[in-house]
């Protein structure tokens, strides 16, 4: 979307999320960020990022949900034993790592730090990813929606293969390895960007 790309032209919302995140360390995006998901440039951007960052920004409509750095060990230990840290800097990443070089439970306790996510841990001492805001209930469920009916097909992190895109919970999307979309992935991203309303992806560069 052409216009004007400062501090200005972003929303009310917007600006909160990213005031919370700059209280985790985290800055505003600059004036040289790429506003809007206009073109196939675009869209091929998106395409580089890990499937679970898409699926971030999908969901929580907050950019640095989609770029923030994984959370450190300490962090994600501190979560596992019932507490939150507060005002950590977790810095900010391009979001192209491959499937190997992806750390789920890192990324969802960044999640968590941001205030975008909620979690419990379950067996194992494994932290699982919680929506409790209705708004990225709607919109996962949304982008859920979406994949059940065009017959996407995902790997979960630890498969052996991809399956059909079912009642996967949320913690599920967040613990993806890729998402496969055959020939089609320019037009799905698209739809699913229009089919969410998010802003995640109108002022950034990756």
């Amino acid at each position: 979307m052409a216009g004007d790309h400062s501090i200005h032209s972003i929303n009310r919302r917007q600006f909160l999320a990213y005031s919370a995140a700059g209280a985790a360390g985290l800055l505003l995006p600059t004036q040289a960020a790429v506003a809007g998901v206009t073109d196939i440039a675009d869209v091929l951007r998106l395409m580089r990022l890990h499937p679970v960052r898409f699926i971030a920004g999908l969901v929580f409509d907050v950019a640095k949900a989609v770029l923030v750095d994984f959370a450190g060990d300490a962090i994600v230990a501190a979560l596992r034993n019932g507490q939150r840290p507060a005002n950590v800097a977790l810095g900010s990443t391009s979001g192209t790592e491959s499937a190997a070089e992806f750390r789920h439970t890192p990324y969802k306790a960044s999640t968590v730090v941001l205030g975008v996510a909620d979690y419990d841990v379950y067996k194992e001492q494994q932290l699982r990813l919680l929506l409790s805001d209705p708004q990225h209930q709607a919109r996962f469920q949304t982008t859920l929606d979406y994949m059940k009916s065009e017959n996407i097909r995902v790997k979960l992190a630890g498969a052996d293969k991809s399956d059909a895109v079912g009642g996967f919970s949320p913690d599920a999307m967040f613990t993806l390895d890729y998402i496969q979309m055959e020939k089609h992935q320019e037009e799905h991203y698209r739809n699913l960007i229009a089919a969410t309303k998010t802003t995640a992806f109108d002022h950034w560069s990756v």
